[in-house]
């Protein structure tokens, strides 16, 4: 008796978690569909490339993970009735399961499937031959596909580029960008001196003061933002999606903060923000 009700209440928990789950995906879905069609074409058409996986691929992922639910459902059935156990014993073993595979399989997969894009499609493109980069080859991001390469953002000096994209090759309009990056630069020269002298003030004064103890090379007398450039070492370039737009990314290590990696940002051809440590 006791099993019975036991079994009868996994049934309805299992159930009940199931429908609520259910319930919960559905008022994402509409949200996020009255989210995206809020936005701007042009910054949906660009999210749907990048990252976001079509509906009718969602659909046919959620029917895949249903057919093979009840396809476990039947077998698991098909051998208790061959091992000529109990009616309230068979609805107990195929629950107990489907709820195992569910919970250890099913959802931590989902999980993992929202948040890395490698795990929605396992394909691996070929390198992309790009005459102003060379080869591009592809990336698993965390959060986007990136096609990665080189560049040459001042005379002799050549750093990592990473152009995202999606498994059928960069962002069109991310691989412009890219291609008008070394010409952009020079126009960036004021921003990127102010900012980073700006980075570099409270270092000196925090020095001077006895506040900081600085180890290693010696620290860099800089009287005037244009000295900065000669301190600066270029770490690599990105081209990546920031609040919905595309964004240049520029890394870079200076010896005041040898700790850190700086990164540089720039929207729509200006100067944003800088980030003392990426």
């Amino acid at each position: 008796m006791i099993t019975n009700k036991f079994g009868f209440a996994l049934v309805i928990c299992f159930w009940v978690f199931v429908i609520t789950w259910y319930v919960r995906w559905q008022v994402q879905e509409r949200r996020d569909v009255k989210e995206h069609v809020a936005e701007r074409k042009a910054q949906e058409r660009l999210l749907q490339q990048i990252q976001a996986p079509p509906k009718s691929s969602r659909r046919k992922r959620f029917t895949i993970v249903g057919l093979a639910f009840l396809g476990l459902a039947l077998v698991c059935i098909a051998l208790c009735i061959l091992s000529e156990a109990s009616l309230v014993g068979t609805i107990q073993t195929t629950v107990f399961i489907l709820a195992t595979v569910f919970i250890l399989i099913v959802l931590p997969v989902m999980w993992l499937s929202s948040r890395r894009p490698w795990l929605r499609n396992l394909r691996r493109p070929a390198p992309v031959s790009d005459a102003h980069f060379g080869k591009l080859r592809f990336s698993f991001g965390y959060e986007y596909c990136l096609w990665r390469g080189s560049i040459a953002l001042l005379a002799g000096t050549k750093v990592p580029l990473a152009i995202v994209g999606s498994v059928d090759g960069p962002a069109p309009e991310a691989l412009s960008m890219a291609k008008e990056l070394a010409e952009r630069l020079p126009s960036w020269r004021t921003d990127i001196e102010k900012a980073l002298f700006e980075h570099y003030e409270p270092y000196a004064e925090a020095l001077s003061s006895g506040e900081l103890k600085h180890r290693g090379d010696p620290f860099p007398t800089i009287t005037s933002p244009s000295e900065i450039w000669s301190l600066i070492s270029w770490i690599d370039a990105s081209i990546i999606p920031v609040g919905g737009e595309l964004a240049t990314e520029l890394k870079a290590t200076v010896p005041w903060d040898e700790n850190h990696t700086l990164g540089l940002l720039f929207s729509q051809g200006k100067f944003c923000s800088l980030s003392g440590s990426v």
